[in-house]
């Protein structure tokens, strides 16, 4: 049979130690976003969210893996319509792309790198 009320007295001290020194995991907190700024913080929840943008291709470098882009704005990242390189995932989907080609892109931002293309489609 169980003793409640042991129990219940551990439970206590456990949330009474937890409120006083904070939780073992606050205090060792080796999460990616531990030490973030606010900004980067926003950045990072960013990365994981996908935006898409319509683009020329302005220059092709495949052995980096990346594509240089002349993209419209992506409001809901506050970007305005520029030229950046982008990393592409799949090296296949440099055959046949030209530059001039225009493009809808689906993309992650990285912080500290180029944005990640997911999905790529030419338009015409």
């Amino acid at each position: 049979m169980i003793d409640l009320t042991r129990s219940t007295r551990y439970g206590a001290a456990l949330l009474l130690g937890a409120s006083l020194f904070g939780s073992p995991l606050a205090l060792a907190d080796d999460t990616p976003h531990a030490g973030m700024s606010g900004t980067e913080h926003a950045h990072m929840q960013r990365a994981t969210e996908t935006y898409q943008t319509h683009a020329k291709v302005v220059s092709i470098d495949a052995a980096q893996g990346l594509l240089t882009l002349s993209h419209e704005a992506v409001p809901a990242l506050n970007w305005p319509a520029m030229t950046m390189p982008f990393r592409i995932t799949d090296a296949r989907w440099l055959q046949g792309l030209a530059v001039g080609q225009a493009l809808k892109v689906d993309f992650i931002p990285e912080p500290g790198q180029s944005p990640r293309i997911l999905s790529l489609q030419l338009l015409k």
